[in-house]
């Protein structure tokens, strides 16, 4: 044990040797970091950027002191570029060039008269919106913020311009856009410079998710673009069936039960079957028939339901035509004798512009060769439309509509919320006429 004391003394000595002792007053020499090198900012000569660009400049190179003047001159013309350089770039590089050189891009640039000028004209002469775009919003809320930014910078109030910039702002605004904010604000209250922007932050979302949601559909529009093209449409279509006589096989017009009524009663019968009063047939409206028009008075009803004091009846809008053959194609129909057919039909779900749905009901038409959908279910569902000029044509070749564009949507079932299918859809003015002929019992 003796012997182990005396080994750690001596051990314990040659340590103590070793430590040197550092007066209180002696300078310690700090660790050295490698840092990355600190990017300068560039200036082009927009006043906007002025002052956020000499802010930098001043903390990283003027206030250097280990820099000599004509040092900071040359980092300063390394950071200009267009009018800004040319404005410089003849001083020497010397140490006397520095400051007449700063005082001169003060004098440009860091005008407070110009720049509240600048981006009030910024704020003004924002752009009327047509139509409704994510982009376009998006860079009205940025141009909006970035005036009114630097406008607080340069000491003006608008804390207070809440009510002129809103005004502003919906006026520039798409009508859609307009129209849906209107609907959430107040009829006697002005409506809060927070609360429009809020919505247009809102509105630039929803706007941005619809168009990733929305699948493209090239093909498709070239499917349907340039020369007119005609797809086919299944069809049911009476045979010569009155729909007086209960089957009997002759049309409503030979009928002799039907001609031997007064004018006030073939109205009331063609009103209560929904019977076009131009031709006397199921399925369509006097809008939409091209028959032969009345012989007597050449207006828009049948020359059974003539009289001396009718008025003039509404004109057709569009009807049946002959498409040449080479663009006709062949269409399967229903072909009715002594009865009704009932259509089978479904509801499902279909997605609006917004992501929302809604419940419509759909005809299954097993030998049409497209989708249709008509242009009251559009408005509703206020989805966008493409340019297609399609003609759809039926029996006997002839023209039944032409289409006013197609529209590309998602349907959904009504009881399997998994289930999802993405269709393009001719758009119609209508699908079908009043259908079925006859009330029945669901």
């Amino acid at each position: 044990e003796y012997l182990l004391i005396i080994h750690k003394i001596a051990t314990t000595k040659g340590d103590l040797e070793n430590i040197r002792v550092v007066p209180p007053d002696a300078k310690v020499k700090p660790i050295s970091i490698h840092r990355p090198a600190l990017e300068l900012p560039k200036f082009s000569g927009e006043r906007d950027e002025w002052s956020s660009f000499y802010a930098i400049f001043k903390s990283a190179i003027e206030d250097d002191t280990s820099l000599t003047d004509a040092e900071r001159l040359q980092y300063l013309v390394r950071c200009l570029s267009g009018p800004p350089k040319d404005s410089v770039k003849n001083f020497p590089i010397i140490d006397a060039s520095f400051v007449p050189a700063m005082k001169l891009l003060k004098t440009n640039y860091s005008n407070k008269r110009l720049i509240v000028h600048d981006n009030l004209e910024k704020i003004l002469s924002l752009p009327q919106m047509s139509s409704e775009s994510a982009p376009a919003l998006q860079k009205m809320l940025d141009q909006t913020y970035q005036g009114l930014s630097v406008l607080k910078n340069e000491g003006q109030p608008t804390d207070q311009w809440g009510t002129i910039v809103t005004h502003i702002l919906i006026k520039k605004l798409d009508p859609k856009s307009r129209e849906l904010f209107e609907s959430q604000q107040s009829a006697t209250e002005v409506p809060v410079y927070n609360d429009l922007i809020q919505f247009l932050t809102k509105r630039v979302g929803s706007l941005r998710m619809l168009t990733s949601t929305v699948p493209k559909h090239t093909k498709s529009n070239e499917k349907f673009s340039g020369k007119h093209k005609s797809v086919a449409s299944n069809l049911s279509v009476s045979s010569s069936s009155c729909t007086l006589c209960e089957g009997e096989e002759h049309n409503l017009w030979k009928c002799p039960k039907f001609i031997a009524m007064n004018i006030s009663e073939k109205r009331s019968l063609v009103q209560s079957r929904h019977l076009c009063f131009n031709c006397l047939r199921p399925g369509h409206g006097v809008a939409s028939c091209e028959s032969s028009d009345c012989r007597k008075c050449h207006k828009k009803h049948h020359t059974l339901l003539h009289s001396d004091n009718q008025k003039s009846a509404p004109s057709p809008q569009e009807g049946p035509k002959e498409v040449s053959p080479e663009a006709s194609v062949a269409t399967l129909y229903s072909n009715v004798k002594g009865g009704q057919v009932l259509l089978q039909t479904a509801i499902v779900k279909v997605q609006d512009r917004f992501g929302q749905h809604h419940l419509i009901r759909a005809l299954l038409d097993n030998g049409s060769q497209a989708t249709l959908i008509s242009e009251d279910c559009i408005r509703r569902i206020k989805m966008p439309r493409s340019h297609a000029n399609v003609q759809v044509t039926g029996v006997g070749s002839t023209q039944c509509s032409s289409s006013r564009g197609i529209a590309h949507l998602t349907l959904g079932s009504h009881f399997d919320p998994a289930f999802e299918i993405k269709v393009s859809a001719l758009i119609l003015s209508s699908v079908t006429g009043f259908l079925p002929p006859k009330s029945c019992a669901p």
